[in-house]
């Protein structure tokens, strides 16, 4: 035998079935698991693209003429001769001496990052407080007595953080409702009942709450679309007379006297008409 199971799957990177919008950056959402809220959140944070100037000495070399000689060469006039001589002078090619010249050049140069983004999520869970039902006098009741059934659902809050951001969940009662056990119901707060049949009755309270959030920054409160319900069960044991001794009080002499059991068990007891 196959079955198939449908089961919710678990927010994930923030991404909750119901958006709550967005505050600057940031986006929230929530979504009911069962009992709780899970409440998620977003935010991306991006760098600018930027962009700077280097400025980077550079040494630089060059050769530049730094002397022209020119050569000349003579040749003497010989001392003892019949013919005069003439000395005369020639004039080679020139010699260029070259030295280097060190040079510190400023090179500038733009470096450029580029912009980035960075996305960041989470997500918390938020459960709101139990409830209990009371009955008052007491929950042994005697037939036909009427009760007080009180429910403890008041609003309140839950808080945590997100993102690093205080956040805040409003649980607000909107709903109670009372089922007695005996085919009657019940609806509010307070509720008074008064059981028509003795026996043991199982009394079912069911509380739905209304849920809101923020998250600091943001002014209004977020409704979530679901609710959440809670439930308290109580158990009412009603007898049909009153089991315990009756005191009753003797007009004539005021004595007070004491029986084992009620007029209804025993009505030929004293004092039962």
């Amino acid at each position: 035998m196959l079955s198939l199971l449908a089961v919710t799957p678990a927010p994930t990177f923030a991404s909750c079935r119901n958006s709550g919008g967005s505050s600057g950056s940031s986006k929230f959402g929530s979504q009911v698991n069962g009992g709780s809220v899970t409440i998620c959140a977003s935010a991306v944070a991006v760098t600018p693209a930027r962009s700077a100037t280097v400025k980077t000495p550079v040494k630089v070399a060059t050769r530049v003429a730094a002397k022209v000689i020119a050569k000349v060469v003579s040749k003497p006039v010989a001392k003892i001769s019949f013919k005069p001589k003439v000395a005369f002078h020639k004039i080679v090619a020139p010699i260029v001496v070259t030295k280097p010249i060190i040079k510190k050049k400023i090179v500038a140069k733009v470096i450029s990052k580029p912009s980035t983004s960075n996305k960041t999520a989470a997500a918390a869970d938020f459960t709101p407080a139990a409830v209990n039902g009371n009955v008052y006098p007491s929950n042994e009741l005697s037939l036909g007595q009427q009760a007080s059934f009180v429910s403890s659902a008041v609003q309140h809050y839950r808080s945590g953080t997100l993102l690093g951001l205080p956040t805040e969940v409003r649980f607000t009662p909107i709903s109670v409702s009372w089922n007695f056990g005996d085919g009657n119901s019940g609806t509010g707060g307070y509720a008074p009942h008064s059981f028509g049949s003795a026996g043991v009755h199982q009394v079912q309270m069911r509380v739905i709450y209304a849920i809101s959030y923020r998250v600091k920054g943001s002014v209004a409160w977020i409704s979530e679309p679901d609710s959440i319900t809670v439930a308290d069960d109580l158990l009412v044991n009603v007898a049909a007379g009153g089991g315990q001794a009756v005191a009753i009080e003797a007009e004539a002499d005021s004595r007070v006297l004491l029986v084992g059991q009620g007029c209804l068990q025993n009505p030929g007891s004293f004092g039962c008409n």
